[in-house]
């Protein structure tokens, strides 16, 4: 028999406490109400940037299972970023703990960051009177040792990745990688 796991109401840090059962994610008609991301920084390839580009700097924080944090992961993938970028898998399973980070479930990676088990440490780490939702992807400054970015638009944008391609453009094989928008199937 498979278990079928849920979250039952919305989780949040507030304060940087972690509070359960805040409320659903959806609006008064039901939509998934997503609502507005934090963090929304950029990496920047000028000398007096905050977010600098350099290898093993940066680290992404993903859910296979999270649409957008797979649209950044993907973008990692195609535009060559996987040396310079690392990244973490957290466990697609987010119950009343929030993402939990852990090597028990196939796919998923320890934290390498801050060794944490739950992605809302690495949230209180950016901020420890953060309050609002603990959401995927981020993106994480290790030299600054706080997030740079929670917002997938963001991390996947030509502003975001086209400092990085400079700066590996002896390393691969353009530095320019054109990103569609839409979805690459139709429907039939």
């Amino acid at each position: 028999m498979q278990h079928v796991r849920a979250v039952t109401g919305r989780n949040t840090l507030v304060d940087g406490e972690w509070q359960t059962d805040i409320g659903p994610y959806t609006d008064e008609r039901g939509a998934f109400d997503r609502g507005e991301t934090t963090f929304r920084d950029r990496i920047r390839d000028t000398a007096d940037a905050r977010f600098e580009q350099a290898s093993d700097r940066h680290q992404l924080h993903v859910a296979r299972n999270c649409p957008s944090a797979h649209d950044v992961a993907l973008t990692r993938r195609l535009t060559g970023l996987t040396d310079p970028v690392s990244m973490d898998v957290v466990d697609p399973w987010r119950e009343d703990e929030g993402w939990t980070v852990t090597t028990e479930t196939v796919c998923c990676t320890p934290d390498t960051v801050l060794g944490s088990e739950h992605l809302r440490d690495v949230y209180v780490a950016a901020d420890p009177t953060y309050t609002g939702r603990v959401t995927v992807p981020v993106l994480w400054d290790r030299e600054r040792q706080t997030i740079v970015n929670n917002e997938s638009i963001d991390i996947t944008s030509p502003a975001c990745v086209q400092p990085f391609l400079a700066y590996l453009a002896d390393f691969i094989l353009c530095n320019t990688v054109e990103l569609p928008r839409r979805s690459l199937f139709t429907v039939m």
